[in-house]
């Protein structure tokens, strides 16, 4: 691959994961606190054990 291709790529991986981030209000590697799960069937509401 160039290093215009690694480079394009590169930056494509960053816009998803910025888009991804603000869809599920979280980053990487983070929690949020929101418990919702939004599927095609609906709102799941998850209980998560402390």
């Amino acid at each position: 691959m160039t290093e215009v291709t690694v480079t394009f790529l590169d930056r494509m991986q960053k816009l998803m994961e910025h888009d991804v981030e603000n869809l599920i209000g979280a980053a990487r590697y983070e929690r949020s606190d929101e418990r919702a799960f939004e599927t095609r069937l609906g709102t799941l509401d998850l209980k998560i054990a402390k």
